[in-house]
């Protein structure tokens, strides 16, 4: 309390010769100072750091990290996923089922990589799309596709640009609501033709995961997924009865092959059980 009104009452001819600043600096301080005290009164805060880190410095590491000139230390993908799971547990969403289609989707992704050409960051916004795609049945039930696109674009993921944002809302939508054309997208939204084809993209492959675990019984974990020639082949070996996935499969598969050219199928081993098996 005694410095604040020190400080504030000293001319800034003092405040560089005293504390050791630039003019730049001083002009700065009284301005910074308040602030500062109505940040703390707000928040009720007894303690407040303040790091030596300049926004300078943020910039700079940020270009030499994209740069390749310096590697980063701490992968910040991995707060981005684990605040989206966060957001996940709050709206109640099976967790099991989302491990299970994190794993199926990210195998076809990376199994798919000369076919969509897209690259790592469009993978986390899958991997994100997957982890937060069920989140408006805790809304509602009957209106699922726009609660969870509501939920996603009012709820801040600290790492991800409005952009990046709006293209997980969209993904999630259209995993169950039929994807609009671009021109009615656009109308509304602030979507990019870029931005739409990633859309599409990452809304095919979210539906043939989703369709593979429609029952949430995980039926298909494990499964080893290959690409051959213009057929994408999800084998797995298991006597369980496969119907209702098959059903969901086929019904999803005509927008996977409109947007790829690719035709998903399952192909079952069934492993036999007994003595000698």
């Amino acid at each position: 309390g005694d410095l604040y009104d020190t400080v504030l009452d000293l001319p800034q001819s003092d405040l560089t010769s005293r504390f050791d600043l630039t003019t730049d600096e001083a002009q700065v301080v009284p301005t910074s100072l308040i602030f500062c005290r109505c940040l703390t009164q707000a928040l009720s805060a007894e303690t407040l750091w303040v790091m030596d880190v300049s926004i300078c410095d943020g910039l700079a590491y940020d270009y030499g990290v994209k740069s390749k000139l310096i590697r980063g230390g701490h992968d910040f993908n991995q707060d981005i996923i684990a605040a989206s799971r966060s957001i996940a547990k709050r709206y109640k969403c099976n967790q099991a089922h989302i491990r299970n289609m994190e794993e199926l989707s990210l195998d076809i992704f990376d199994r798919m990589k000369k076919i969509h050409g897209l690259g790592k960051r469009e993978r986390l916004l899958l991997q994100i799309s997957v982890i937060l795609h069920n989140c408006g049945k805790y809304i509602s039930l009957t209106n699922v596709a726009d609660c969870a696109y509501n939920i996603i674009m009012a709820t801040e993921i600290i790492g991800l640009s409005h952009a990046e944002r709006q293209i997980i809302a969209n993904v999630v939508r259209y995993n169950t609501a039929e994807l609009e054309y671009y021109d009615d997208l656009a109308g509304r939204a602030d979507v990019s033709q870029e931005e739409y084809l990633i859309i599409a993209k990452l809304t095919a492959i979210l539906r043939v995961a989703n369709a593979l675990d429609r029952g949430h019984r995980q039926k298909f974990k494990g499964a080893v997924i290959t690409l051959k020639e213009n057929r994408l082949i999800i084998g797995i070996g298991t006597a369980e009865d496969l119907t209702l996935e098959r059903i969901t499969l086929d019904e999803q598969a005509p927008f996977f092959e409109d947007i790829f050219h690719i035709h998903p199928e399952i192909r079952q081993k069934k492993k036999w059980q007994g003595v000698g098996a």
